[in-house]
């Protein structure tokens, strides 16, 4: 059994263009998990706490 927890952090960066300022986003952690082919996965977003914006989540096949 595989039982992953991540606490994302939220990072900024600021971007200057001359005529205009903008930031961009980035949660700092642990991104990436494997899990064998026969694994049930259940995927849990808890938004609560220092979460603000979207969240993705990418599930890839090797």
């Amino acid at each position: 059994e595989l039982d992953f927890s991540e606490d994302f952090k939220l990072e900024n960066t600021l971007h200057q263009t001359g005529i205009s300022e903008y930031y961009t986003w980035e949660y700092l952690g642990q991104k990436e998990i494997t899990v064998s082919e026969n694994q049930q996965v259940i995927i849990i977003i808890n938004p609560n706490g220092n979460v603000m914006g979207s969240v993705s989540v990418d599930i890839l096949e090797n």
